[in-house]
């Protein structure tokens, strides 16, 4: 199938790379399809771009490459409505937040995007009694430090 992006154009994705969200994502609750377009094969990213709204898109990372003991406990109510049957069904990314640099790129930990694969079902699940932050800074102070050496 072919979306319009505003960022990419035109684009085709394959239907196994469309996702329903039923109820939407937080704060876009209409828009309910969206495809995971990977521009690069080796980056932890992806897009989740709106089928209905070119201009609607989310840069999601994996949060296990950035912490990798990143755990929580997908609550009944969530393996209901995402239609779990095995784990391995659900892919879980996090929305990134980019700034004007990438040192002080965030993504949030505390409201996971997860992706029923099996299904076609995504849905922004809110993690409570949790301390994992909305803002998770993904370079450390260190990583910047060697970052600004490479630029010298």
């Amino acid at each position: 199938m072919i979306i319009t992006t505003a960022l990419f154009g035109d684009v085709e994705v394959a239907e196994e790379d469309v996702y329903t969200f039923p109820g939407g994502v937080p704060g876009f609750e209409n828009a309910n399809r969206f495809a995971l377009i990977k521009q690069h094969p080796d980056e932890p990213f992806v897009y989740l771009q709106s089928a209905e709204a070119p201009s609607l898109s989310f840069i999601l990372a994996d949060p296990f490459v950035f912490v990798p003991d990143y755990d929580f406990e997908i609550r009944e109510h969530l393996i209901e409505e995402l239609r779990i049957e095995e784990l391995s069904d659900i892919a879980v990314w996090s929305i990134a937040t980019v700034n004007d640099t990438f040192t002080e790129a965030s993504i949030n930990l505390m409201a996971p995007i997860l992706l029923n694969s099996k299904h076609r079902i995504g849905k922004q699940a809110i993690l409570h009694d949790t301390s994992y932050p909305v803002r998770h800074r993904i370079l450390s102070a260190n990583d910047e430090m060697k970052e600004e050496d490479s630029v010298c």
